[in-house]
Order: structure tokens, then sequence, then C-alpha cells
């Protein structure tokens, strides 16, 4: 019975690590995506502001 559960704690153990790196990623994608369209917005932000400009 000991080793079974020393088994199964090594594997509960692994299980864990596992989600913690999946959910970093997730958050790094999440982060990446909203840094992503601020700094798209950003650029059409400049582009609709210089084009503006050139107009008048």
């Amino acid at each position: 019975m000991d080793e079974l559960e020393k088994e199964n704690s090594e594997r509960i153990a692994q299980l864990k690590s596992w989600i913690n790196i999946y959910q970093d990623n997730q958050n790094k994608s999440r982060a990446l995506a909203v840094l992503g369209e601020r700094q798209y917005l950003a650029i059409k932000y400049v582009e609709f502001r210089s084009n503006k400009g050139g107009e008048q």
C-alpha cells in the first residue's frame, strides 16, 4: 500500500506541475494577445492621425 501511495503522490505532483505550466502558458498567450491588440490600435491611431494631418 505504501508503494502505491508513493506512486500516486508522484503522479499527482507531476500532473500539478503540468497544470501550472499549462496555465502559465495560457496567461502568457492572453497577455500577448492583449498587447498585440493594443499595439495594433496604437498603429491604426497613428496612421489615422498622420493621414488626417496630410489632408490639411
